[in-house]
């Protein structure tokens, strides 16, 4: 074996983007065409490390590999989260790869622990810092179901007090750049040699001996490579990549280890194709083993540190100034030219909102918690709401009686507490100006927190505000962060009154014929049994349960009133609520939402209303329910920005039915006219050609969203011939989409392997038809299972489809013949 080892370390993180009401990430339309930035991230590259390409010398896939199996890496958990929820495909990969490595490393497994939300730990109090930890540590054993060996920092902030913190948890390691040591010496020496980047050795890991007596290992990553891998465009040739690295790790003497640490976004997000030069170096390091390719926890077993090192504290990797970056206009951004003079009073207001939030949870958590700060130590147990868990967590820490009302408070002091943490990450104060998606999100946070406080007597905005005026922006329309939180974070609130709003909006079959889409978190919603008391539905976070409902309609107007249970999934907290739906036709709604209304008190009301609806003017109907429910009420401007766009879908789709009646009744009389214009090479008028477009197109559209268990049918071969013979593309924008879900659809069916290629083939027929490519990413992944699970008798079909997916069919089926 080499005695030349090469450890390749990403760290991979998203900050908490949900909607701190909602729970849910918002559609951001900046991250299109996908829904959000975690989408696309994970789209271009946590996905793609799990399933990462080495090609041939003809560039056809001769593998598919998993880089987490193969490399350190580190995923904060709010991604983790996020993609447990969101992409469990993804998600199971990576863990199946930390469970690989541990087989591979004897023992020892890829994946380490992050700080839970990558806040900047010399910044946050002991008690943050001891929660940080305990949360990572938490949070990873659930997942990983294993101890974390090593622990990553958030921005690599260090300070002695945190390294005391992770002796204490039996943390063994973490991971700093070269510039954070101050002095090293040998055991066996008495001496000590100050350090710079250009003189520290990084290829041997170090002891790090705390005032408490306690120690920690320390891994220091080879500067120049590393960003030359980051910002350098080294990912940009996979071949340059390998030669880089082995060059860099080839010395002799007694064993050493090579140590590049980056973001993990370098493979895939922010390189494109990165992951793959990652895999073909993987791979080509691998088959020479030198160096040898290993993880911190193997490497530190089999090596531990025979050197020590005094750190420099209050540092980090990603400011030249310490840890200035998050608290002042130290000049790091990222170029934009703009000041970040609003980063000392932002980083002050935080400080003095934890503050105080701390006093209330700390007065008001000893009357249900034996011990509130342990309580809040296990509290990331129930961040998931997985079943029994918020049972278990009280069951632990909830003294005296466990009402339901017990039960509510305490979860929104947790929740508070959580809230408080969450308005702490890092990203708020890394960017250049106050108003950024980044600052506004931990803004959010505070104003969670604010509102749960404030349950608690606390009237906290006003000063939270105070500081955040003295915050100077760079944009005229936001002068400072004061003018940020009115116009950006306020809106973000979600009161009960408008969850029920959103819940009768989008429950009126009029506007939203496919009920049960919004906030469902990628679970299907439950749509109410018809009569007696209806069903639940999830909105969000909240569970709506409708108690009872009245509809009414007269002409194109209806009125829809009902009476539900609006319940927290994350406080437990529940409120009766009374509603009254107006649409006057279109889009033109008016609800009202009364809470805490009895059926008692509801049922004369529903009564009036509904005996009046149809028989008095609309506008008397509108005065008599604002007098009722009072003259706050809602419209489709108060849905939520997706749902609203639904909704406005559904009311357009409608729109367009009338259009396409009117435009296929052009088309169809005036055919022959067309084609006989066509074939005697005469103009054709527009109006009958944007009808003939108008038409094929839909038929086209209806035919690619047909049944994926069924081939496609002679039919979309007719209709992009005919689309075609009108001197008219069909255009990759509208049904590259649709055609690659149905090459999708077709591979991941649960019919004979046979019938599946044979369908995907269909699909790759009618594409090269249309005349262009199709996005293979996702089949290509699905193929590749196939392959693994088709039956010899499909052999012919596979080779045919792999080759069209750009397969090397000869090593795939030699691969996984071999297992």
């Amino acid at each position: 074996m080499s005695s030349r080892f090469l450890c390749i370390h990403g760290h991979f993180y998203q900050p908490s983007r949900e909607n701190p009401w909602l729970d849910a990430i918002e559609v951001q339309d900046s991250a299109a065409p996908f829904h959000d930035w975690n989408e696309r991230v994970t789209a271009e590259c946590y996905a793609r490390n799990a399933s990462s390409r080495i090609l041939d010398s003809d560039e056809r896939i001769a593998r598919i590999v998993n880089n987490y199996a193969k490399i350190s890496f580190n995923i904060g958990p709010t991604l983790l989260r996020w993609l447990a929820r969101h992409r469990n495909d993804v998600y199971l990969q990576i863990l199946e790869a930390d469970a690989q490595s541990r087989r591979a490393q004897y023992g020892h497994g890829n994946a380490i622990a992050t700080v839970y939300n990558h806040l900047i730990m010399p910044l946050a109090t002991k008690r943050d810092k001891l929660t940080q930890i305990q949360w990572g540590i938490r949070d990873f054993e659930r997942r990983f179901r294993r101890r974390p060996e090593g622990m990553w920092l958030a921005e690599l902030a260090v300070d002695l007090e945190s390294l005391e913190l992770l002796a204490a948890h039996h943390v063994g390691f973490t991971i700093l750049a070269p510039h954070q040591a101050r002095r090293v010496r040998a055991f066996s020496e008495g001496t000590w040699t100050e350090v710079t980047e250009a003189t520290m050795d990084v290829t041997v890991p170090y002891r790090c001996r705390l005032p408490s007596g306690r120690s920690v290992a320390i891994f220091f990553y080879d500067g120049p490579l590393s960003r030359a891998i980051a910002f350098g465009g080294l990912l940009h040739d996979g071949a340059e990549f390998t030669a880089r690295l082995v060059a860099r790790a080839a010395a002799g003497g007694p064993p050493k280890i090579l140590l590049v640490a980056t973001d993990g976004e370098s493979y895939g997000h922010h390189h494109r194709f990165g992951e793959m030069a990652l895999s073909f170096a993987l791979q080509q390091i691998a088959a020479q083993n030198a160096p040898t390719l290993t993880n911190l926890g193997a490497y530190l077993t089999a090596h531990p540190p025979v050197h020590e090192v005094e750190i420099q504290e209050r540092t980090s990797w990603s400011c030249a100034h310490g840890i200035e970056r998050w608290r002042s206009d130290c000049g790091c951004n990222t170029g934009q030219g703009q000041h970040q003079r609003w980063r000392g009073p932002l980083r002050e207001g935080m400080t003095w909102l934890k503050e105080e939030l701390d006093t209330i949870f700390e007065r008001e958590g000893r009357a249900f918690f034996s011990d509130p700060w342990a309580a809040r130590d296990e509290a990331v147990d129930i961040a998931d709401r997985e079943v029994g868990a918020v049972d278990g967590f009280l069951g632990r820490h909830l003294t005296g009686e466990q009402s339901a009302s017990r039960r509510t408070t305490a979860l929104k002091l947790m929740e508070m507490q959580r809230q408080g943490m969450l308005m702490q990450s890092s990203d708020g104060w890394f960017f250049d100006d106050i108003s950024g998606v980044e600052t506004v999100q931990v803004l959010a946070h505070a104003a969670r927190a604010i509102e749960l406080a404030a349950g608690f007597g606390a009237s906290l905005e006003d000063g939270l505000l105070e500081f955040l005026r003295r915050a100077p922006g760079n944009l005229p329309s936001y002068p400072d962060g004061g003018a940020v939180y009115t116009a950006l974070v306020r809106p973000m609130a979600v009161s009960p009154e408008r969850l029920v709003a959103h819940y009768a909006i989008k429950s009126n079959s009029m506007l939203s014929p496919l009920r049960g889409e919004s906030g469902s978190e990628g679970k299907p919603m439950l749509s109410p049994p018809a009569g007696g008391e209806r069903g639940s539905e999830r909105v969000y976070s909240t569970l709506i349960r409708e108690q009872s409902r009245d509809a009414a309609s007269a002409g194109q107007h209806s009125l829809v009133t009902g009476r539900v249970q609006v319940q927290s999934m994350i406080t437990e907290e529940a409120h009766e609520a009374a509603y009254a739906l107006l649409h006057f036709g279109g889009h033109e709604v008016h609800c009202a939402v009364r809470i805490g209304w009895s059926a008692r008190e509801y049922e004369p009301v529903r009564a009036d209303l509904h005996a009046r609806f149809g028989r008095e003017i609309l506008s008397a109907i509108v005065r008599r329910v604002d007098a009722a429910f009072g003259p706050a009420y809602f419209t489709l401007q108060d849905l939520m920005l997706e749902d609203r766009r639904r909704v406005l879908s559904t009311l357009t789709a409608q729109t367009l039915t009338q259009v396409e009646e009117a435009y296929r009744r052009l088309f169809v009389e005036h055919r022959p006219l067309m084609q006989y214009l066509r074939d005697a090479k005469a103009e054709i008028p527009a109006p009958m050609l944007v009808a003939a477009v108008f038409v094929l197109t839909r038929d086209l559209e209806r035919e690619l969203a047909g049944s994926a268990d069924l081939p496609l049918s002679g039919s979309a071969f007719s209709l992009v011939t005919e689309l075609q013979s009108w001197g008219r593309d069909v255009l990759p924008e509208r049904f590259e989409p649709l055609m690659r879900s149905r090459l999708e659809a077709a591979l991941a069916g649960n019919g004979p392997a046979r019938d599946q290629l044979r369908g995907a083939n269909r699909v790759l027929d009618l594409a090269d038809a249309a005349g262009f490519a199709l996005n293979l990413w996702d089949a290509q992944n699905q193929f590749f299972q196939l392959v693994k699970n088709a039956p010899p008798s499909a052999a012919d079909e596979l080779r045919a489809v792999g080759e069209r997916l750009h397969f090397n069919m000869d090593r795939i089926l030699v691969d996984v013949r071999a297992g």
